[in-house]
């Protein structure tokens, strides 16, 4: 299994220490060129959004999908994971340890760094923006919640102690959700009582390879090249995110050549006509994305564990994934996602079998409706229609993705099952299992609980080494298996749909619906 922590010597880092900071210009995760090498002086890319970032763009407060592409064009983190790739890689730290006990990380920062506004990045900046997200307490801060203290006496080495071993909390650091650098002086210049959060939601100072032009809720977000950035320079001097709700407008733009790529809302359906078309191009990207299917254990039907275990021996959803999603998709054949269990047999899914219900279940099935949902409708329907001869009358019930994060509230009120798109935060099992198989998790949908589960999870988030945490993710894996509450249908990609003029088009499987900005460039 790929847990990839991908430590540097503890003597680098002290080296670090020594001589003040790194001489060194690694490179970025994605990477610009060199000033001037590729970078045109006025070129713009128009990437469209179905809606404006959700409650503004401050990293410390933002949780979703759509936006995060802006989010992560303006600010860096400590680390990232590389592209193509689960590794993680540097980022704004270019060395690191672990302690032996696992709860002590010492970075080795890069010291030729500013932010926007001009001052330097530092330790003392790392500490201010790990100490901000604590204290904003949005949901992304649990991925900090175990930090304990922070060192930052020498200027460019930081030295972060956790409260307990977190054998995720690298990988947490990369995520696209994880701590981003925001410049200490706006921070203290736009405080208020609310640690900078109103400034925030419209403002940036990052450190990244754009900076923030404007940003107009429900309209554009506008990006201008950050020339100064240490990693080169982009590609496009500008970017441009319009705000065009119907993805069918924004295919018709696309073909026009008024908009330069989509990242998402290609469906295998659309596939075809996309590759046909000499002035597009299409990128098929492995991705964090996976459908599971929840059943309701605190009601009947499936309070009963055999009706449950008969439910999941019926679901062979081979016909439909091929037939909806074509190349873009596969079968799950682990209780992980595909970019976590890699080529291991980490929770590897084995057959259930189960008797055929005596009599006819009737299921309410919830699925999630809206734009760029035909996807979901068709696989739902074609689950229907198989599940009908195994016993199972199931009814579909289309709802709001709001609707479907609330019923976990109120199981008891909730439907019967729910399919879901869901993408972990990390290249972890810890990320997958905590949020979807702990008791109270925040993608547990409709409120499983098994407490030898949590127990294990627990336990394998702690374990010195990394067979004893493999051992201990693939057995929680078995037993969320068994009790056929939690079921995995599919693992699917990232579409990205482009202009056939644009060049060194890049992903990264954890960074969802996004692709390496500032390495993009016209042939």
């Amino acid at each position: 299994m790929r847990l990839p922590h991908a430590l540097l010597a503890l003597g680098a880092v002290a080296a670090l220490a020594g001589c003040g900071g790194s001489s060194e210009r690694s490179t970025p995760p994605g990477g610009g060129t060199p000033a001037g090498g590729g970078a045109k002086a006025d070129a713009v890319l128009r990437i469209p959004y179905q809606e404006s970032p959700a409650g503004g763009i401050d990293p410390d407060v933002f949780y979703g999908v759509e936006g995060e592409s802006v989010i992560t064009s303006l600010y860096e983190g400590l680390v990232a994971y590389e592209p193509g790739s689960t590794r993680v890689g540097p980022a704004l730290a270019t060395v690191w340890e672990v302690s032996k006990d696992g709860r002590t990380y010492t970075f080795g920062l890069r010291d030729d760094v500013r932010f926007h506004d001009g001052t330097p990045f530092d330790s003392a900046a790392v500490k201010a923006n790990i100490e901000r997200r604590l204290a904003v307490r949005q949901a992304v801060s649990y991925m900090v919640a175990d930090v304990e203290s922070i060192d930052a006496s020498k200027r460019y080495v930081v030295v972060i102690r956790l409260r307990a071993r977190n054998n995720a909390f690298l990988d947490l650091l990369a995520s696209m959700y994880g701590p981003k650098m925001i410049s200490p002086a706006a921070l203290k210049e736009h405080a208020g009582r609310d640690h900078a959060q109103r400034w925030l939601a419209g403002n940036a100072v990052g450190t990244g390879p754009y900076r923030l032009a404007s940003l107009r809720i429900g309209d554009t977000a506008e990006l201008t090249r950050n020339d100064d950035w240490w990693g080169g320079r982009a590609g496009f001097a500008k970017v441009e995110f319009p705000v065009i709700p119907d993805l069918g407008t924004q295919r018709l733009q696309l073909e026009s050549g008024d908009l330069d790529m989509m990242t998402h809302g290609i469906d295998a359906a659309g596939l075809p006509n996309v590759e046909q078309n000499p002035n597009l191009q299409a990128k098929i990207f492995p991705a964090a994305l996976r459908h599971v299917l929840f059943l309701n254990t605190h009601k009947p039907p499936f309070d009963d564990p055999a009706v449950r275990r008969a439910f999941s021996a019926a679901l062979r959803p081979e016909e439909a994934v091929r037939v909806v999603y074509g190349k873009t998709g596969r079968v799950a054949t682990s209780n992980y996602p595909a970019v976590i269990a890699g080529d291991t047999d980490l929770g590897r899914l084995t057959p259930l079998t189960a008797e055929k219900p005596a009599k006819p279940v009737e299921v309410v099935l919830s699925y999630a409706t809206g734009a760029g949902q035909t996807s979901l409708l068709r696989l739902v329907q074609y689950l229907q229609a198989q599940l009908k001869p195994a016993g199972f009358d199931v009814k579909l019930k289309g709802d709001t993705f709001a609707a479907q994060f609330s019923y976990a509230t109120r199981p008891e009120k909730a439907p019967d099952a729910l399919l879901a798109g869901l993408n972990p935060d990390a290249a972890h099992p810890d990320a997958w299992a905590s949020p979807v198989w702990m008791t109270g998790g925040g993608l547990n949908l409709l409120g499983y609980g098994n407490p030898l589960v949590d127990r294990l999870i627990a336990e394998a988030r702690s374990a010195p080494t990394r067979a004893q945490a493999d051992a201990l993710y693939d057995e929680l894996a078995q037993l969320v298996q068994e009790d056929a509450a939690v079921l995995a249908v599919d693992d699917f990609d990232d579409v990205i749909v482009a202009r056939s003029g644009i060049d060194d088009i890049r992903h990264t499987p954890l960074y969802i619906w996004q692709v390496d900005m500032p390495a993009l460039r016209e042939k």
